[in-house]
């Protein structure tokens, strides 16, 4: 399996659709949670983070480092006018709270959205995200 970070690195195209390429951001961060080693790793890691503060804040720590390709694109957007985007780091924390509170909890808990679903829902998500943030 492609490494999550290499899967998220999606270099901004004036020429594309502002919807397919953070749906791609989405469907990258999704495409882990369908590997069940790591799904059962990470139930074992909550159950660690819960009972550590300090290794719960290093881990997300280190996992925000791997979001900032999308800090990078949602820039892009912002200088050429198709987003407005003041600052690029809160921005991509909603843009993940989003898509974690969709799809990360619900996977980890087993009720994640399949098929159709999944696609409706992370839709949703991406058309509010430009719809608030739009240019």
């Amino acid at each position: 399996m492609v490494e999550m970070s290499e899967r998220k690195h999606i270099d901004y195209d004036p020429d594309r659709p502002l919807q397919e390429q953070l749906a791609q951001f989405a469907d990258a961060k999704v495409e882990i949670l369908r590997d069940p080693n790591w799904v059962g790793f990470m139930r074992v890691a909550m159950g660690v983070m819960v009972r550590d503060p300090e290794t719960a804040r290093a881990s997300l720590a280190e996992a925000k480092k791997q979001d900032d390709y999308l800090v990078l694109w949602l820039r892009a957007a912002h200088k050429d006018g198709r987003l407005t985007i003041p600052d690029a780091k809160l921005a991509s924390e909603v843009f993940w709270s989003a898509v974690g509170g969709a799809f990360f909890w619900p996977v980890v808990m087993g009720t994640a959205p399949r098929g159709k679903a999944r696609i409706k829902l992370r839709d949703e998500i991406v058309r509010g995200f430009v719809e608030a943030y739009g240019g």
